[in-house]
């Protein structure tokens, strides 16, 4: 799940703009927050994120984090470019869905269009 990047890996570093753009529509998305929530509540889930909370880089990180959030000048040099990637994973997101939906339009038109995976 997109989500679980959220609790595996530290941001804004290792998230691409487009998956930081999947990631802010999944959010969004009643169904994606429901399963969400199912999985912070299982308990393997919440293991896993106590050790990592426990863990020294995760420590470190959250550290630099707060340091960062208490700077101004950071702050905004951080929602700034947090509000460009965005906008790039947008338009990265809006050109795959039309090269897919472009792409299932020629499919229907050859006779080879697949049904939808469940």
């Amino acid at each position: 799940h997109t989500l679980s990047v959220l609790f595996t890996k530290p941001l804004p570093f290792t998230m691409n703009n487009l998956m930081l753009a999947q990631l802010m529509k999944d959010l969004q998305d009643p169904e994606m927050m429901r399963q969400a929530r199912e999985m912070m509540q299982d308990p393997k889930f919440q293991d896993n994120m106590k050790k990592m909370a426990e863990s020294n880089q995760f420590k470190a990180s959250m550290k630099n984090t707060k340091e960062s959030m208490e700077d101004p000048e950071k702050v905004k040099k951080l929602q700034e470019s947090m509000e460009e990637r965005l906008k790039d994973g947008d338009k990265q997101l809006k050109e795959l869905e039309e090269k897919e939906a472009a792409d299932k339009k020629e499919g229907a038109e050859d006779g080879d269009e697949k049904p939808a995976a469940k």
